[in-house]
């Protein structure tokens, strides 16, 4: 099976989907549509009539060369409109965030961290006061036993 070169893929995985017009469905543009089209509608293999005349005519070994490197050509489409497919459904998966939720989310994880400070200075001076404690009745019981 051809495999999409590394150009492709990464023209696909890079390239982020238009944004739509909140509240706008997403669908395939013409121009979108035309770059899935096939490029060969005759029995998958030919372009038209003239086409298929013209292949049959020539040399088997030509012909067969021309038809494998269509099949080829056809299977990157395939794969192309699969992996196209997959990133619309992904996108229309994940849900939409506002830039206000985002300030929310950024106001919160703030707050999260100001508490987490907050909590970890109380903890360390009940700390100091736990050992001064102790110390001090260490102090106390060395000194009752002279």
């Amino acid at each position: 099976m051809p495999e999409i070169s590394d150009d492709e893929l990464e023209d696909i995985a890079i390239t982020p989907p238009p944004r739509a017009r909140r509240g706008a469905k997403r669908d395939i543009t013409p121009d979108e549509a035309d770059a899935f089209e096939n490029p060969y509608p005759l029995e998958g293999k030919y372009k038209d009539e003239a086409d298929k005349e013209q292949l049959l005519n020539m040399s088997e070994i030509l012909r067969e060369e021309i038809l494998y490197a269509r099949g080829e050509e056809m299977q990157r489409l395939k794969e192309k409109r699969d992996l196209a497919m997959l990133v619309n459904k992904q996108a229309k998966d994940q849900p939409r965030r506002s830039g206000r939720e985002g300030q929310l989310r950024s106001e919160k994880a703030g707050k999260r961290d100001e508490l987490s400070e907050l909590k970890k200075r109380r903890e360390e001076k009940s700390n100091a006061a736990k050992v001064r404690v102790i110390l001090v009745l260490n102090d106390e019981l060395t000194s009752d036993s002279n």
